[in-house]
């Protein structure tokens, strides 16, 4: 969980949307700037089979939960697919 934390903080960080990226374990969130753009964001990680979903008050925070046994190379998938769509 923390490799993916920090993984996930770095190819972030220079992302315009992205206010925070906090967690424990393997579950994360992604605090976005915009409620609109979170919510596309979901629906195209669901189009490239990533399951996504909003939360907070105004759903514009990412959480990211992925199963214990995941394998590494998901994870890194993951960020990466990630970090494109917030670019």
């Amino acid at each position: 969980g923390a490799r993916w934390l920090a993984i996930l903080r770095t190819r972030l960080a220079g992302s315009p949307h992205v206010r925070e990226v906090r967690g424990r374990g393997l579950l994360v969130a992604v605090e976005l700037d915009d409620a609109v753009f979170a919510r596309t964001v979901v629906g195209r990680l669901l189009r490239a089979g990533w399951i996504t979903l909003g939360e907070g008050a105004d759903g514009r925070t990412l959480a990211l939960t992925p199963p214990l046994v995941i394998a590494e190379s998901l994870l890194d998938a993951a960020a990466e697919q990630l970090s494109e769509m917030l670019a």
